[in-house]
């Protein structure tokens, strides 16, 4: 499996993500991370979103494809689902350990 994203910029999103959960009345941490997720490329979000997918308990989408799928179809309304995701750092966390249990997972080494 080939992403487009890069690890780091993944990492950093995940970290943002974390840290709101840990303290949601943090306006610049909850700022930066609605900055990280706006800031991407679509098909850069999409990976998102699939990945946010991927690790959700209650969507339990069969394939990594299955989930790129349903991202495509939200678009750039998919940062307004990740900001609003009160299990965004646990959804990632999940979707990523998923996928890369499941496959080999080549990172982008280009930056956006």
């Amino acid at each position: 499996m080939i992403l487009n994203f890069r690890r780091a910029e993944f990492d950093h999103i995940v970290e943002q993500s974390f840290q709101r959960s840990a303290d949601t009345s943090n306006f610049s941490v909850t700022v930066e991370l609605f900055d990280a997720m706006d800031s991407l490329p679509l098909d850069q979000l999409n990976e998102l979103v699939a990945i946010f997918f991927f690790g959700q308990r209650q969507f339990q989408l069969q394939t990594f494809e299955l989930a790129r799928s349903e991202a495509a179809r939200v678009g750039f309304a998919g940062v307004d689902l990740l900001h609003k995701s009160e299990d965004l750092h646990g959804s990632l966390t999940a979707g990523v350990a998923r996928l890369e249990r499941g496959q080999s997972v080549t990172w982008s080494v280009v930056a956006s």
